[in-house]
Formats: C-alpha cells, structure tokens, sequence
C-alpha cells in the first residue's frame, strides 16, 4: 500500500469516526498476547468517544490504593497466580458503573473465556469484538524484542496456547452471533487503527437505532 493512499485512508476513517457511537455500546479489543491491543485501544477510545477499560490497570489502580482487596491481589500476583473470574467481573462492574449505561466502552484485556463473555453479558451486553489478528511467528519476535525475563520462548508458547485453547472459543461465540470482527494486526499501527475506525464507522451505520435500551 502506498504512502498517499494509506493517509487517505487514514483521513477517511477519521472523518468517518467524527460522529460519536450509540451512547452505550459496548466494544471488545481480542488478541493474541502481544498483539497490540493496549495501544490501539487508548487511540480507538479517544477517537470514537468511548472509554477506554482496561482490566490490567483496574487492578494495578486497586493494588496501589492499598485497599483491602488491594492487598489481595497483591498477594495473588506476587504468588504468579491469576487473578481470579469473580474477582475481575467486580471489578469491572464497578468500573462500568461508574461510568453509566449511556457511556460507550471500549474493553482491553478482558472477557477472555467462554465464561467471562457470558459473565459480562449480563452486566452490560458486547456489541462487537474486534480481533487483531496477529501471526504467532510475529507475536514470538516481539515480545522477545522486550527483553524482559519471563519472555522466553516456552512461556510465550504456553500463553499463546492459552488464548488458542480458551479465546478461540469465545470468538467463535462472537462470530456465530455476526459480533465478530477480524482485523489485520500486523501492520503500521496507524493503518491498524484507521482499519478499526472505519469498521466502528460502518456498525455505528448498520446499527443507528437498534442499540436496545440499557437503563
């Protein structure tokens, strides 16, 4: 793809996103570990309107408030033990409370599993998942460019394993629903993000209207 036809894509898409979402849809951000999920949703959020919920930084927020759930969670990640599903779906429903049904989200991070989808489904129904869709050989070369020590090449293995034998599912889920929406990962991160845009712009179309009420 050439210089001026990626920016003319680019500008398109946001001027495409310059109408806000319905008010209270509801987003999911899905990829492999690595995929970039985490900056592309602060971008899409800011872009769109939607707020942007993370579930890593609502449980690095409670661990640094020292609250008593706080120290628990705590414990649980020094120990190297997953934070727990109930645990994850208050602490979300907290959040989404807090910002009210008419807010639209974009969630980053979380429902990962068959149960969690259908967990969060009866706090606050997802509209759409979108998947960055990321080649494992791509996602090994750059969590091993991190450098960080827990980044080698059998625990990259076991959590792309993970998300194949538990996210997979899920997404397929979505996809039987029409609620599902593949998205090349492996890009220029603006490119990654104008594809999104747009693909918000063209649901935000399709739907105008048929959100169900959520108050």
């Amino acid at each position: 793809m050439t210089q001026s036809v990626a920016l003319r894509e680019i500008v398109a898409a946001r001027h495409a996103a310059r109408a806000p979402l319905h008010d209270e849809i509801t987003v999911v951000l899905a990829g492999r570990p690595g995929a970039g999920k985490g900056t592309q949703a602060e971008l899409v959020a800011s872009q769109m309107g939607l707020v942007h919920v993370s579930t890593g930084d609502l449980v690095r927020d409670e661990v640094a408030r020292e609250t008593t759930l706080g120290r628990a969670l705590h414990s649980t990640l020094t120990a190297g033990r997953l934070v727990d599903d109930q645990t994850m779906l208050d602490l979300l429903a907290r959040a989404l409370d807090d910002i009210g049904p008419r807010r639209g989200a974009l969630l980053d991070g979380y429902p990962r599993t068959v149960s969690q989808s259908t967990a969060l489904d009866t706090l606050r129904p997802i509209d759409l998942v979108l998947e960055l869709d990321v080649p494992a050989r791509r996602i090994i070369e750059r969590l091993r460019a991190r450098g960080r020590d827990d980044d080698t090449v059998a625990a990259i293995d076991a959590r792309l394993h993970v998300y194949d034998v538990e996210t997979r599912p899920m997404l397929r889920v979505f996809d039987a629903r029409g609620a599902l929406v593949t998205i090349s990962g492996d890009r220029a991160p603006e490119l990654i993000t104008a594809d999104i845009l747009g693909r918000l712009a063209t649901w935000r179309y399709a739907h105008r209207g048929a959100t169900p009420d959520r108050s």
